[in-house]
């Protein structure tokens, strides 16, 4: 348990999430397998790369003494929630490269997807150069916010939700899937919202 605030150590959760990975990676690539779907389980199963690595190696960063500032405890550089967005972003945007045809825009996308990955998990670099701190609940959140909002722009851009006239999917299928990712996205929003109000 921590000794600065309540609930387990930034260090013990960074592992925990580390050492989950493998299991994960394992299942993914089964079940792909048996759905003859093993190429994207394994695209999918990148993912959990970049997480992984630096919640693993950036034991510095994401740690109990980032929530120290002075004689304050704040919300410092959270593990959970840098290392699970940076997955979410890596799955979305490595599913929808791989689902592209045109393979300049998929490796494009791959390439970008990748780059926010790693943008999630530098929260201290950011706070070098911005002009809030970082740290605080409302200055990680902002950060957040903006990095989701710019890459799911980004995405969708290059990605296979770009409207196109001529070949409209209007499939049930597709319909739903884009449905779910909108509402997330919208729930998402709405929480980092309420929270910032609910912040000092």
């Amino acid at each position: 348990m921590s000794d600065i605030r309540f609930g387990n150590t930034y260090e013990f959760l960074s592992k925990l999430m580390v050492f989950s990975v493998p299991g994960i990676i394992i299942a993914i690539i089964i079940i792909s397998y048996f759905l003859n779907q093993l190429n994207l389980g394994i695209i999918l199963s990148s993912a959990f790369i970049v997480p992984s690595l630096a919640l693993y190696f950036r034991n510095d960063v994401f740690n109990d003494g980032s929530c120290i500032e002075g004689e304050e405890i704040i919300l410092g550089y959270i593990p959970t929630w840098y290392g699970l967005l940076s997955l979410v972003a890596g799955i979305y945007g490595y599913f929808n490269a791989f689902k592209l045809s045109n393979l300049t825009m998929a490796i494009t996308l791959g390439l970008i997807t990748l780059i926010f990955q790693i943008l999630f998990v530098i929260p201290d670099k950011f706070n070098k150069i911005l002009s809030f701190e970082v740290r605080r609940k409302k200055g990680c959140i902002v950060l957040l916010i903006s990095l989701i909002i710019i890459f799911f722009l980004i995405s969708m851009i290059l990605g296979s939700y770009v409207v196109n006239f001529n070949n409209i999917d209007l499939s049930f299928e597709s319909i739903i899937r884009k449905s779910v990712i909108w509402i997330i996205a919208i729930i998402l929003v709405i929480l980092f919202a309420r929270k910032i109000k609910d912040m000092d």
